[in-house]
């Protein structure tokens, strides 16, 4: 049953489309969501008579609405993108739900804990996969014959980049991006968790570390932005005793260190030379560019700073245009930066009222006093997601959803 459980938790958070089914698998865990919680009445209420749910549920619904209003500048051509997203808020909802009552049900000691040590598992399952693919790309070329070759056109389009970086199930460019990082920063606060799996673990928590660092950096170069965040949540929970830690960061240091020239060694004895210098050239690039022209650049950050295209007129700025792709199929006004597209989208107002929401089930999150190194993981997560829009959409609404649902039936647990 635990593997059936981690299975569900691996497809809700890196959701595939198999080409043999009718709709995705994060529609099918929703389908079974709603069965279970349709048959499971007592659970049911402890979900739907919670006041923070529904607050949740009334904010997803008022983000619902501004969405469908900004398409009244867009009638006759409607895009259901970010009407979709905010649907989605809502059944992250149900599915969670159902996930943590199953977790609940199989785990002992069940705490929240449980529910991020799980997400890590299934992260540190996925890096596993990604390695494997680009390892034997024949493996790779299996699952693209397995999945929607419409639904994933976008994917594969570009599986020749295979051969430069990390490309998972259901986890991809800067969409495995979000994740990993989301995943390595709740593993970077799970080293402070007495209840945590990984906790006194030392060897397996920093093989675990070691892995998704190098999974995280090969998916896309903006997760050294998390490497980051890792280190600063380290620095922030050890400030009282920032001397003893200094002295202790330096044998953590030669332990990941270690880890990562194993790690690096297998890597180079599974492909060529020429293939290791180029995956060695993409990862670093920043740091190459660096030390031949003295400035932090890349390809992708120079392309990013051209798409930063600003509105034109107080209208667009205020109200948007009701529009996230052009006629042809491509990113509208040729952005794909996060904050420009959901401007374009519904507006300042609209964008302002799309965060507010994402804040406010972040800090309905802290607010439960789960720990306050708990809570303070909860507003890194939210930074890291704040960050990322700079640079494309990024949103922690599957992330959020099972943490808040899981601290609600943890809480009723208790009591």
């Amino acid at each position: 049953m635990k593997v059936l459980i981690l299975t569900i938790v691996f497809f809700y958070i890196f959701p595939i489309f198999p080409s043999f089914l009718p709709i995705p698998l994060d529609r099918v865990i929703q389908g079974m969501a709603f069965i279970y919680l349709g048959f499971n009445i007592r659970n049911s209420k402890i979900i739907f008579t919670n006041r923070v749910f529904w607050g949740c549920f009334l904010l997803s619904l008022s983000l619902l609405l501004v969405s469908t209003l900004a398409q009244l500048r867009n009638l006759g051509n409607m895009e259901f993108s970010i009407i979709k997203d905010s649907l989605n808020l809502i059944l992250y909802l149900i599915s969670s739900s159902f996930i943590v009552f199953l977790i609940k049900d199989n785990w002992k000691n069940f705490t929240v804990t449980t529910v991020l040590d799980l997400i890590v598992t299934v992260g540190l399952l996925q890096a596993v996969l990604s390695l494997t693919f680009f390892f034997f790309p024949s493996l790779f070329e299996y699952y693209i014959g397995f999945i929607n070759a419409e639904a994933n056109m976008g994917l594969i389009k570009r599986v020749n980049l295979i051969e430069l970086r990390l490309i998972g199930v259901g986890n991809a460019f800067f969409n495995g991006v979000i994740k990993y990082g989301v995943i390595f920063i709740i593993l970077t606060y799970l080293k402070y968790d007495e209840r945590s799996f990984f906790k006194d673990r030392t060897t397996l928590y920093f093989v675990s570390y070691s892995l998704l660092l190098c999974a995280g950096v090969m998916t896309g170069r903006t997760f050294f932005l998390a490497i980051a965040l890792s280190l600063l949540y380290f620095f922030g929970q050890e400030s009282k005793r920032l001397l003893a830690f200094t002295f202790k960061s330096l044998g953590y240091g030669a332990v990941l260190l270690f880890f990562l020239i194993i790690i690096i060694s297998i890597f180079s004895n599974f492909i060529d030379g020429n293939r290791a210098e180029k995956v060695k050239d993409f990862v670093f690039e920043i740091f190459i560019n660096y030390e031949e022209t003295g400035q932090l650049r890349t390809n992708s950050s120079d392309k990013t700073a051209d798409m930063y295209v600003l509105p034109d007129n107080m209208k667009t700025w205020l109200f948007g245009d009701g529009k996230f792709m052009d006629s042809g199929g491509s990113y509208y006004k040729g952005t794909d930066v996060g904050y420009l597209r959901y401007i374009y989208y519904f507006g300042i107002i609209g964008t302002s009222v799309f965060f507010f929401v994402q804040y406010k089930i972040v800090n309905w999150i802290a607010s439960f006093n789960y720990s306050k190194a708990f809570s303070k993981l909860i507003y890194f997560l939210f930074f890291w997601i704040l960050i990322l829009n700079f640079k494309g959409i990024a949103y922690l609404d599957q992330f959020s959803a099972l943490l808040l649902v899981s601290l609600i039936i943890s809480n009723k647990n208790r009591a």
